[in-house]
This record gives C-alpha cells, structure tokens and sequence, in this order.
C-alpha cells in the first residue's frame, strides 16, 4: 500500500542561491543590520556593495538609526600646543567594552582635499556620523573666502554647501549642522547672518537673519527668522543640536543660559538658566557643550584657577539642569603635573594658577560605571571614568613640546560611522 509521507507534503526551505537572488529579502536583512559589519559586506561582491551603497537603502536605513545605541569610534582634535592647525584623531576602545566593539580604524579627512583645492580645512562640527567642514582660501588680493561642507567619513561622501545670498553689509557669522536621523535621513545647516556692520569680537550686535539650508532640497529658505542680538551669544562655536533644537550659549554678569532655537516650528523657544556664577567671577569658563547618546552636557569651571568643576546635565522631560559629575583635578595633578600651566592667561587676574587641558567629549555609557571625560592634556589624551575614578591613557603624543604655557583650549569632534547621505 502506497501512501504520501508529511515531509513530502510540507514546503522545501528555499536553498541559498533562492536567498541571495532575492533582492528584497536582501534589502531587508541588511536593514537590520548595524553599519560597520554592513560596510564590511561591501566587499563579498559587486552586487551587495552596489545595494550597500544605493542612496536610497542608505536613507532607509539611517532612518533605523536609535540615538541611544550610537557608539562613537574615537575623536578628531586640534593637538593643543603644537599642530593647533592639524587635526589629529583618538580612538575610544580602551573606554570601554562597548567601545571596544565600536573599534575601527582611524578614518581620514583626505578625501576632502580635492574639493577644497588648497584650502585650509577646519572641523567646525560633528553630529550622527555627519561632519560640519569650512574650507579657507586667501586670493591673490588678500580677500578670505569661506565655503562650507558636510562629509560622512564613512562613505566618504561630501556636499559643498551653497553659499547663501549675502546683499551688501550683510556678512555670515556662524553655520551649525543639525541632524537627528531617527526622526529623518536629512540633514539641514543653519546660517546666521548680521545685516548690519556693528560687531564687537566674534559677537554680532543689531540685527540678525537666520537662513536654513535642507539637504532635502538641497536650498536655502531666506528670512525664515530674524531677532536682535546684543553681544551676549556666543556665536564663536556652533550650535548644539540637541531635542529638536539648536542651543548656544549666552551670559550676562552673573549667569549663563542657553538659547534655543526650534528647529521645525523655526522659532526661539527663549533661554534657560544653566549656571548661576559665584559673586565677583564674572563670564567663568565653560570648558564644554556636547551631545552623547541623547544626553545634553555642559560643564563650567568656577574660576580660571578652580580645581573642581562640575558636569552639568539637562532632562529631556523638565527640560532642567541638573549636576551630573564632580571632577577634583587633585585626583590627576599626581600623575600628571603637566597640567599645571607655567604661564596662565589669567595670572594678571590674580586668579593664581591656571591648568592646561581641554575636554574632548563626555561618553554616555549603556552602563553609569562606563560614563567617562576625554581629556587632552600636554603629550597625552586620557579619559577619566565617573563612576570608578580611575584615569587611562588613550594615546601618547610624542610630537607635543611639554610646554605648557602654550596650551590652546582646543575641541573634539567625536566620530561614528554611519551610511547617512552627506
């Protein structure tokens, strides 16, 4: 008697050339996976590199992209005493085992030195994987020309921005990039402008015109807000994208806000209260403003000569500043006397000694015990770790002179890979 088994009624597995000729289960697996073992793929073949690279799965997915599970790879700095015109890079590895995994190698900025065409490079910001670039050049009549790009590192993709319209005594005073890929694969540039000749320093007084760049359109939207600007915001440094809103910072005698601009509604949401200064230390050195993870940090030293300082961090939900960390310089001035500056700015003050270092980056860890400060001190970049207190080296830097009284305060610029369109 003859009869039919269940596994010759039940359907076959699709075998692995069915697989991998189908374009869309491809597209879909590869949705789901995190970029650096993506671009490792890049190399099985044609074919996927060519999928990889489309521009279109690229927007996909960074739109999967979860603000809390970014990892930076390392950081780009200005070595702060040597080479303040060369960039250098640290990798985070060492931080932590989380970083460990995030470990690639050192990435490269040569790939914009064709666009730049002899122009000298300068990072002005990073954010999601995207990089925020200005290009100087001097003509033969002495006139400076600015341009502007965004890069990916990663791809190695780049766009000059335009230059928005300038009608005459209208100059640009600052450009910052906000980018949040969660909510979109876009990317826009903000541009403030003065439309008037009075400026006092790198501060715009009078009235002032903010223009905004979408890399959708690939425009720029003209007059989308004006205000007037006193002196008291810092434009030197480019904003802080952070909760949908771009932040800079502003003071008067006493205190230190933060002014935020709204990206979508295209508005200013007024200012916050971050640091109330003790009486007598007016305009007291914020040492940092960054974004990791999500989490908006600011730290403030009390005076020039402090040796405590605090990590400031703000709530996404009350919007509030709160002390995150304490820092004592005690806990590294043992180890790493060079910190201590043999000429300091401020000694005609009488603020008495005055310490070299600058804060690359505050890391966010998954963990609260693998939060860590990046630090780059005279022939060091170190990190210190919150919770455990302890100090690494991440890289010696043998080039640097240990002369301390030519330490600049420099920024760092953290990296992560990422296949977002430039």
């Amino acid at each position: 008697m003859s009869g039919t088994s269940d596994s010759d009624n039940s359907p076959t597995s699709p075998t692995a050339e069915e697989v991998a000729g189908n374009e869309d289960l491809i597209r879909e697996i590869f949705l789901c996976i995190p970029t650096r073992p993506l671009i490792t793929f890049k190399s099985v073949s044609k074919h996927w590199s060519s999928l990889i690279s489309d521009p279109q799965f690229s927007l996909h997915h960074t739109l999967k992209t979860n603000p809390s599970s970014i990892i930076p790879s390392g950081i780009f700095f200005y070595n702060s005493i040597t080479k303040t015109k060369e960039i250098d890079y640290v990798s985070l590895a060492s931080i932590t085992d989380e970083c460990s995994r995030a470990r690639v190698r050192a990435p490269s900025l040569s790939f914009l030195d064709e666009a730049a065409k002899g122009a000298t490079i300068k990072i002005l910001q990073s954010i999601s994987g995207l990089f925020l670039c200005r290009f100087t050049s001097q003509s033969n009549d002495s006139e400076v020309k600015y341009d502007y790009c965004v890069c990916n590192p990663t791809t190695k993709h780049y766009t000059i921005i335009p230059q928005p319209r300038l009608i005459e005594h209208e100059k640009i005073v600052e450009f910052s990039l906000a980018f949040e890929p969660s909510d979109s694969p876009y990317y826009k540039v903000i541009c403030i402008k003065s439309l008037t000749r009075r400026y006092l320093g790198s501060h715009s007084l009078g009235l002032c015109q903010i223009d905004i760049y979408s890399s959708e359109s690939r425009v720029w939207r003209e007059n989308s807000c004006r205000f007037e600007d006193h002196g008291y915001v810092k434009f030197d440094k480019p904003a802080i994208y952070w909760n949908g809103r771009m932040h800079w910072i502003t003071s008067d005698l006493m205190r230190y806000y933060t002014v935020e601009f709204d990206i979508n509604e295209e508005s200013f949401k007024g200012s916050t209260l971050m640091h109330q200064m003790a009486h007598g230390y007016h305009n007291t050195p914020l040492r940092y403003l960054g974004e990791c993870r999500g989490h908006l940090h600011v730290i403030y030293v009390r005076t020039p000569s402090s040796k405590l300082f605090r990590v400031l961090e703000r709530d996404r939900e009350t919007l509030k500043w709160c002390v995150k960390y304490r820092i004592h310089l005690n806990r590294l001035l043992p180890t790493f006397p060079e910190i201590v500056l043999q000429t300091g700015h401020w000694a005609q003050y009488n603020f008495g000694v005055e310490y070299a270092f600058s804060i690359l980056y505050v890391y966010k860890g998954e963990k609260e015990e693998d939060s860590a400060m990046v630090l780059t001190i005279p022939g060091k970049v170190i990190s210190y770790n919150f919770f455990h207190k302890t100090v690494k080296v991440l890289r010696e830097l043998p080039s640097q002179e240990i002369d301390t009284s030519r330490h600049q305060y420099v920024t760092g610029f953290h990296f992560v890979e990422t296949l977002a369109l430039a």
